[in-house]
Order: C-alpha cells, then sequence, then structure tokens
C-alpha cells in the first residue's frame, strides 16, 4: 500500500499482516468452545424444564383422580373417613416423576360447594355438610413422596425441585323438593296446566341426568301439604303431578317454602350429604301465612338452595327474586307457557360429579 505525502510516496505494510492467521484461527475456536458450553446448558436446561412441565402435568391428573374418587366414596357411603381412604388409595395406584403419591390424612380436605356471584362452583374448606372434596397433591422434601431430583440440574447446584398441586371435586347428588303453587289464581288462563306440563318436563330432564336425584313434590295455597315425599322414581313422581288439583284460595308463599324445607330435612329418603334445592313456584302474591322472607332463614340454615319461578306478569318478581337472592338461588320468570317449561327444565338440569379447580 502506498500512501501520498507532499508528493512522496511512502510504502506502509498490508493491514493483513497484522494479526496471525493461527492467531485468529485460535480466538475461533476458543469462541466456538464457549458457544457450545452455552448450548449444551440450554439442552441441559430445557431437558429439566420439560421434565417440571410433564411431572406437573402427571401431578394434576392423580390429584384430580383422587379427589373424584373421595367425593364419589362420600357420597356413597357418607362417612368422612371413607372419602379419605379413598383419595389416598387412588393417589397410591399412580405415580408422578417416578414416584408413587402418598397422601396423608391432611392432604384430604372435605368441605362444601357454593355457587359465587358469577355462577360458578367454589370449594369452602371445612363447611358442612360435606358436599366437596379437596386434594392436596405435593411432591416437597416436607411430604411422604418427597421432591422430585432433576436430570441434569445439579451441574447448575439444582438437585431437586417441588411442586403442590390442588384439586377439588364436589359431588351433585341432589335433592330437590318441587314447590307448586295450586291457589285459585292458577285456573285462569291455563296455567295450572302449563305448570303441570312445566313439572313434567323437569321430570323429563331429571331422567337424563346420571346421578340418581331425589325429589319430592309440595303444593300449597293457603296453607302446604307435601303430596309425594322424596323419591328417585319418576314414574310416582308423575302420577303425583296427575293428581294434584286446586281447591282452595289464599297464597302462602312462605307456607310452601317451609313445607319443602321439611321434606328435604325429614323424607325417608332425605340425604344428609346431597345438595339440597328448593325449586319455589308462584303465578301471584303472597296473601296469607308466614311471609316467604321470614321462611328463608330457616332453609339457609338448613343449607338449602331455594330457586325460584314466577309466571305471568301477575306475579311478584321483585319479592321471589329476593327470597333467591337471600337463599343462594336464582330467580327466573315466564310470561308464556313455553317459558315456564323453559325455566323448569333449567332448574333440572344439573352436573355430575364435578372438577371444580
Amino acid at each position: 500500500m502506498e500512501i501520498f505525502t507532499n508528493g512522496n510516496a511512502v510504502r506502509s505494510a498490508p493491514l493483513s499482516s497484522t494479526v496471525p492467521a493461527r492467531d485468529r484461527r485460535g480466538s475461533m475456536l476458543l469462541l466456538i468452545a464457549v458457544s457450545l458450553v452455552f448450548v449444551l446448558a440450554g439442552v441441559v436446561f430445557s431437558v429439566d424444564v420439560a421434565y417440571m412441565h410433564l411431572t406437573r402435568t402427571e401431578l394434576k391428573a392423580v390429584t384430580d383422580l383422587s379427589a373424584q374418587a373421595a367425593v364419589e366414596a362420600l357420597t356413597r357411603e357418607q362417612q368422612e373417613k371413607s372419602a379419605i381412604e379413598a383419595a389416598k388409595r387412588i393417589a397410591g395406584l399412580h405415580q408422578v416423576g417416578g414416584k408413587t403419591l402418598e397422601l396423608k390424612n391432611e392432604d384430604v380436605v372435605l368441605g362444601r360447594h357454593s355457587y359465587n356471584g358469577a355462577n360458578r362452583l367454589t370449594f369452602n374448606a371445612g363447611v358442612q355438610p360435606y358436599t366437596a372434596v379437596r386434594v392436596d397433591g405435593q411432591l416437597t422434601d416436607g411430604s411422604k413422596t418427597g421432591s422430585v431430583s432433576t436430570f441434569f440440574g445439579s451441574v447448575f447446584g439444582i438437585d431437586s425441585f417441588e411442586l403442590v398441586r390442588s384439586s377439588v371435586a364436589a359431588q351433585m347428588d341432589r335433592d330437590i323438593a318441587l314447590v307448586l303453587d295450586v291457589s285459585t289464581s292458577m285456573s285462569g288462563d291455563g296455567r295450572f296446566d302449563a305448570m303441570i306440563d312445566a313439572a313434567h318436563a323437569f321430570l323429563d330432564e331429571i331422567d337424563l341426568t346420571y346421578e340418581i336425584e331425589h325429589v319430592s313434590i309440595v303444593i300449597y295455597n293457603h296453607s302446604a301439604t307435601n303430596v309425594q315425599p322424596l323419591t328417585y322414581d319418576t314414574a310416582v313422581l308423575r302420577s303425583a303431578l296427575n293428581s294434584v288439583v286446586i281447591t282452595e284460595s289464599g297464597t302462602g308463599i312462605g307456607e310452601g317454602l317451609l313445607e319443602g324445607t321439611q321434606s328435604l330435612s325429614s323424607d325417608a329418603l332425605a340425604r344428609p350429604l346431597a345438595f339440597q334445592q328448593i325449586v319455589l313456584m308462584t303465578d301471584g302474591n303472597h296473601n296469607t301465612g308466614i311471609d316467604p322472607i321470614d321462611a328463608v332463614p330457616t332453609a339457609v340454615n338448613l343449607n338449602h338452595i331455594v330457586n325460584t319461578i314466577t309466571f305471568s306478569n301477575d306475579a311478584n318478581e321483585s319479592l321471589m327474586s329476593q327470597v333467591a337472592s337471600l337463599a343462594g338461588g336464582t330467580h327466573l320468570h315466564a310470561v308464556d307457557d313455553q317459558q315456564l317449561i323453559d325455566a323448569f327444565r333449567e332448574m333440572a338440569r344439573g352436573v355430575e360429579l364435578q372438577l371444580i379447580d
């Protein structure tokens, strides 16, 4: 290379000759070696991360199965001990992270499920009567199973990892009291026939569910009568419905509500651990007997959910909506026969044993 200074050429050495080729090759090899270390470290780290995700999935699946087994045993045996034993037995049949999952008694928590404001099920630990079970699957240093060893994590000083997963299952066996208005106002505009048809539609839905519901039929006017105690036989219930007639005046909605709670509490087939609901229907206004609002605490204290249905524009929607709200239930309003059938069907649709978390 030549550089001209004041017209004179000065020769300089080529730039490429400043670093020997062997030094450049050595630098490149060093860079490759360092890069390989990081690549290998990434591969090793990815293997353990993937294993953590797999183990988490396994743990969730086993706790789901254990919770479902526990609540099924609770429903069948009606005993807390049976639920705990079932959860532990099912967990012990499965491996998580290469280990058999072992549960302590305290890892199986009994409680009661309820509906929150968004109509979603939530779990309330320790609340009786028990209708749900939570299983806490733990892979920790303090658990019976212990933590899970990593494959390559020890290279980075991480010999194991811990996981905790919980599953909640609720049994949806239901005892239901159908509380029907048979006051004289029901005789107008075909309302009585529409109600009977809707009640049969309710039973049609019950026939389609997997679980076995126990249903009773209570009728009320100025007083209330349990015309069919709780039974799982829908043929018997249909026969009872077809025998119902309108005989007297008065609309004692509170009396009907109290008779419904009595049915769910005292009928021979009442199940203390079932999800107990009242479906209270009217076409008019309360005008005799105990006020429905004053009857609600009896239902609430017995953990009975009260759902309400109003039919026709003559019904007191505000009152019945308040009753449902105070008793943890749902209110539906129908203005014609088809809407009434739809309302009864919706009340009948339940879910079977269900995971809620």
